[in-house]
């Protein structure tokens, strides 16, 4: 099948694909599954699109018998997933009796048959724009079916290459933002982009009622979800940036499940199922990186806030279920908050200790991938544990002054000693000592040398408690920072 992540009623996408991936058929023939729920209902879509009267109590052999009688054809069946299991049934009976027929299944995911040929619909390519790529002609296309005479021009060309971009190059989601200038200027549409679970929906009256706005497109998906894969996939809203597997097998807690599968395959199934996006890195040997669309991880974060304020509901029952016990557990006084906390500083560290060694070039791609997740480490702990909010600064400052951008390095660090106040530790003395020359190199002598005298100030502190810190190389560093010039 060919499946992708939310598509219009008859998709453009496939319609493109089927002269130059199938053989030659006689004939094309498109079938709508959106409200089919049984196998009695796929035979009944199909046979009303290609006008084959049924009358025998077994219709699916009726079904193929008349299939097989007309000969090659190519049959798209578009929107199954809500169907799957019935329609696995239906299309097996129907390529073992009519061998010459063709099937095109949209999903987002497979069908699971022998022989099966997978095409994966990606999103639209969004990095390098310009006047032909599939992108702005789908945004053009739509927009001028709504607005007569609308043209991508330069007064609006740097909006709508936004606009996009923002929207992950999401076919559906260009469509449907496509259809707001019959209102609003792309500027406007731009604008109001953070709502645009809400914002993005058409008014096309032969779109089914999923497919209506972007939020219905994700609800229906993940109303098809099972329970543990809706607990992963919100929390998964956590990430910033994409993530690893092995971020997800610490993260990632289904444990209110017992007969769940790992959280591994369960991931892998949500990629299956167009909820996830894989980029394989090729400075990391081809390693596969997971990350939400945005629009996705917007309505993820809502089931995530959903599911904690269930949780947290004092009405609850003291004799709730275990299940329900096991989920308190994975989300209350911050675990989940925690557990991607405790994995992204374990990983910065490991990698921060790589940086000058036989792996420093992969140590330094790994950390610029994350700086996104330190960053939420940063912002999530810094009112719970703040040891911990200021140690991810210091490791997002590895690869701030290596990578840039350098203008994050003194915000970050500046909050950072804010967070540990008064403590006369190590840490406090790396956040010191870090940010005396971040000060340095943007010029700013006379702070770098006040801090730099602080920071000495606490070692010499450190030391006299702890005599053997003085041969550390962080006094050393210390030692150093106070005598910048």
């Amino acid at each position: 099948p060919s499946h992708s992540k939310g598509s219009d009623p008859k998709p453009v996408n496939t319609v493109r694909v089927n002269p130059s991936r199938l053989p030659q058929r006689s004939g094309v023939w498109f079938v709508d599954l959106a409200e089919a729920y049984t196998e009695e209902g796929i035979c009944l879509a199909i046979s009303q699109a290609l006008d084959i009267s049924l009358h025998e109590n077994n219709t699916q052999e009726e079904l193929a018998r008349a299939i097989e009688a007309r000969g090659a054809m190519l049959v798209i069946l578009d929107n199954c997933e809500q169907v799957l299991a019935a329609l696995q049934a239906v299309v097996k009976r129907l390529l073992e009796r009519a061998p010459s027929l063709a099937i095109l299944a949209t999903s987002r995911q497979p069908l699971g048959l022998e022989g099966e040929t997978m095409l994966r619909v990606g999103a639209f390519d969004v990095l390098d724009l310009d006047q032909d790529s599939p992108a702005l002609l789908l945004f053009q296309e739509r927009a001028s079916s709504v607005r007569k005479g609308f043209e991508i021009d330069e007064a609006n060309r740097d909006a709508i290459c936004e606009i996009v971009r923002s929207l992950d190059g999401i076919p559906l989601a260009i469509e449907l933002a496509a259809a707001r200038v019959s209102a609003l200027t792309p500027q406007k549409i731009l604008e109001r982009l953070p709502q645009r679970l809400d914002i993005l929906r058409t008014r096309r009256r032969d779109s089914t009622t999923r497919h209506a706005t972007l939020r219905s497109t994700i609800e229906w998906s993940w109303n098809l979800l099972d329970p543990w894969e809706k607990l992963a996939l919100a929390q998964c809203s956590i990430f910033r940036g994409g993530f690893f597997l092995d971020a997800a097998e610490a993260v990632v807690d289904l444990s209110p499940f017992p007969n769940a599968p790992f959280a591994i395959d369960v991931i892998e199934t949500l990629h299956e199922k167009s909820l996830l996006a894989l980029e394989e890195h090729r400075d990391l040997a081809g390693e596969a990186r997971y990350r939400l669309y945005g629009a996705v991880r917007d309505y993820a974060e809502e089931a995530l806030e959903t599911i904690i304020r269930r949780l947290n509901d004092p009405n609850a029952s003291s004799s709730d279920s275990d299940t329900m016990r096991r989920r308190r557990a994975v989300f209350l006084n911050n675990a989940l908050a925690i557990r991607h906390a405790e994995f992204y500083l374990r990983y910065g560290l490991q990698w921060v200790g790589s940086l000058q060694g036989s792996s420093s070039y992969e140590a330094e791609v790994r950390l610029a991938l994350e700086v996104d997740n330190l960053d939420v480490v940063r912002k999530g702990m810094a009112s719970v544990a703040p040891e911990r909010a200021a140690l991810a600064s210091l490791i997002s400052e590895e690869i701030l002054v290596r990578r840039g951008p350098s203008g994050f390095r003194v915000p970050n660090l500046e909050e950072a000693r804010a967070l540990i106040g008064v403590q006369q530790t190590p840490l406090a003395l790396r956040v010191k000592v870090a940010l005396a020359n971040a000060y340095r190199d943007l010029g700013k002598r006379d702070l770098a040398r006040a801090e730099g005298q602080a920071a000495f100030d606490l070692a010499v502190k450190i030391a006299q408690r702890e005599p053997s810190f003085n041969k550390d190389p962080l006094y050393a560093n210390a030692r150093r920072a106070s005598f910048i010039a």
